[in-house]
């Protein structure tokens, strides 16, 4: 199971990754959005919100703890985590948490949100500016 949720992972941030570098603009995922990306000299700069769950918090967590990347905007909805659904015989279902996201930090993440490295009201201002400033120490 832990290495099926890997490739998922992967398979998703694959999606991500290309869709920022050729489209922009908020990127649909199975889960949730995320919300932007913008790519400049091999800067990433993400931003999420409380409406960025499952995998899209698991493609946040994939860019967790790289030097080149800064997450913006505001916790997302807390729902790192991977399910199991059960069909019981009257009819109902039962849907157990099997197992959590790990990011390459060792932070583990299942039931809580996840909190950006940079909390702001305006991410994409925030992660303009943050990337401008890369931009201006590579070139200084």
């Amino acid at each position: 199971m832990v290495k099926f949720n890997r490739i998922i992972s992967l398979l998703i941030l694959f999606f991500v990754v290309s869709a920022c570098s050729f489209f922009g603009g908020n990127q649909k995922t199975p889960g949730g959005y995320v919300r932007h990306c913008v790519r400049m000299l091999d800067r990433e700069a993400l931003y999420a919100d409380s409406h960025t769950g499952s995998s899209g918090e698991a493609t946040l967590l994939c860019f967790r703890g790289l030097d080149n990347v800064r997450t913006f905007g505001m916790p997302t909805a807390g729902y790192a985590s991977a399910n199991v659904t059960k069909f019981l015989s009257d009819g109902y279902l039962l849907v157990i948490t099997t197992s959590c996201d790990v990011a390459r930090t060792g932070e583990v993440f299942c039931a809580d949100p996840i909190e950006p490295d940079v909390r702001t009201d305006t991410p994409l201002e925030d992660a303009a500016a943050w990337v401008r400033s890369m931009i201006q120490k590579e070139t200084d």
